[in-house]
């Protein structure tokens, strides 16, 4: 358990994710309107583009790599009147730049990508909704067909963190909110993500209820 390594990032560290083939980390600085590359084998930052700052975003959260690696999917949780609000930035991968952004639901802060790669689920704090995102082409699927609002899953208040089960067949969100919905705060949402209803609210948690992960088994 010792410390191997320290690396300095840039302000306000929030989230991080590692590449699929494991030589690569992003770490979102949530005060630094940036993203810190680190390269994992020498735990130094990148030697040719150290910190991405060139993209539409402000006060990025989570962060999420595509199934291939060649894609990384950026939350940018700010509500300012600084920069684009209500946006997922792209970064390309094979030399860390911004490529494109994505307008989603409003101050977007968590972000995990399906175990086949197909979708991004994204958590919107600011309107209590998740949208998910095609990562084919990039486009946010409309799922007023399922428990939707408009191009988003209803969830609890302030959804904050999104996980996927290993078959992924679920997603799990938790609801960090104070305000009371369905007469209950401090929630954990289940969606089903063949149709995008809501399996199940479980009630009873801790105050403000941040991280979440699946056993491996599922269960």
């Amino acid at each position: 358990y010792d410390v191997i390594a320290t690396i300095p990032v840039g302000n306000y560290p929030n989230g991080v994710a590692f590449s699929p083939d494991g030589t690569k980390a992003y770490v979102t600085n949530r005060g630094g309107h940036s993203v810190s590359v680190i390269d994992t084998n020498t735990h130094t930052l990148n030697a040719l583009k150290p910190t991405v700052t060139d993209y539409d975003g402000f006060q990025p959260a989570g962060v999420a790599f595509s199934l291939d690696g060649t894609k990384a999917y950026v939350a940018n949780s700010c509500l300012c009147s600084l920069g684009t609000k209500k946006v997922v930035s792209v970064i390309d991968t094979a030399d860390n730049s911004f490529v494109e952004h994505i307008t989603v639901g409003v101050k977007p802060f968590g972000v995990a990508v399906s175990p086949d790669g197909t979708k991004a689920y994204v958590t919107n704090g600011g309107d209590d909704t998740v949208s998910v995102i095609r990562t084919a082409d990039n486009t946010v699927i409309d799922t007023d067909a399922g428990a939707g609002g408009i191009n988003g899953i209803a969830v609890g208040d302030a959804p904050n963190t999104v996980a996927f089960s290993p078959d992924g067949t679920k997603a799990a969100v938790t609801n960090s909110g104070a305000t009371t919905v369905g007469g209950f705060r401090y929630t954990l949402s289940i969606i089903d993500t063949t149709n995008y209803n809501i399996i199940t609210t479980i009630t009873g948690l801790g105050d403000r209820p941040r991280g979440v992960a699946f056993s491996p088994d599922g269960t």
